[in-house]
């Protein structure tokens, strides 16, 4: 590969971790980990924090996908570390929405709801609606378990009314189904 012979960590890390995405997207997460766990020493040469932060986060993505959610924790606390030392107040509301879900399968939904109440606080402090739909999406999923039809269908509807907005077709239809499950 051209990046690896010129020394170029981005780009190698940008083609390891393009290539770990479609190992993923295929199903193939084992195969896709090692990969991604092969771009971080390429990550770590440019300095970039933020890059260090999200790599991490998508660890725990990892970590969550094969059902290990204790792991995914322990990712995701690196992750909100490094975003909160890079002061990327994006990925920190994104890995606080990872968190709240982890500790929700863990069977914590306490904590989780916290998260999510603090993921939605920092979103509508930075603007960004996207993320606030995100998180009460997911509390929505929560309202939903525990037989909360109203907090439920509140949730929802926000989400897609803002996925709707933003024209992220995928997320609204998401949206509409759990609305038609209730």
């Amino acid at each position: 590969d051209q990046a690896e012979k010129t020394g170029d960590s981005r780009g190698l890390a940008m083609s390891l971790g393009n290539l770990s995405t479609t190992l993923q997207e295929q199903g193939r997460i084992r195969e896709a980990e090692e990969i991604h766990l092969s771009a971080l020493r390429e990550i770590e040469q440019t300095g970039e924090l933020e890059w260090q932060a999200n790599w991490w986060g998508n660890y725990g993505l990892f970590a969550a996908q094969a059902g290990d959610f204790r792991e995914g924790v322990e990712r995701y606390e690196e992750a909100l570390a490094m975003h909160r030392q890079a002061g990327d107040q994006v990925g920190e509301t994104r890995v606080l929405g990872h968190l709240a879900r982890a500790h929700w399968r863990l069977g914590d939904p306490q904590r989780a709801e916290k998260l999510f109440q603090q993921a939605i606080a920092m979103c509508q402090k930075t603007g960004d609606r996207v993320g606030e739909a995100r998180q009460r999406a997911g509390l929505a999923l929560m309202a939903e378990d525990r037989g909360d039809v109203k907090s439920a269908e509140e949730g929802y509807q926000f989400a897609r009314r803002v996925f709707r907005k933003a024209d992220m077709i995928e997320e609204t239809i998401e949206q509409e189904r759990h609305l038609a499950s209730l």
